[in-house]
């Protein structure tokens, strides 16, 4: 079984590190284990048993339903922290 931290590396996969990044470019700091149990704890369906993310970097952005999987995580952190 691979590393559970660096389970995709795929550059077309929005990894741990990727969301961070992104979080990060909206002045939120958040940990790869913080974004990994709110993976984790969400209803967002594209994840592992770890809380990874494994949807595309466009699934991440893309809405469905009003919201994009980025949408949630984003919400996530500016309302709990």
């Amino acid at each position: 079984m691979k590393n559970k931290t660096n389970y995709f590396e795929d550059e077309n996969i929005a990894c741990i590190k990727y969301i961070c990044q992104i979080l990060n470019n909206f002045d939120i700091k958040a940990s790869e284990a913080q974004v990994r149990n709110v993976i984790k704890d969400s209803g967002i369906t594209t994840k592992d048993i770890y809380g990874n993310y494994t949807g595309s970097k466009q699934l991440l952005i893309t809405r469905f339903k009003g919201e994009s999987d980025m949408d949630i995580i984003r919400k996530y952190f500016t309302s709990h922290l």
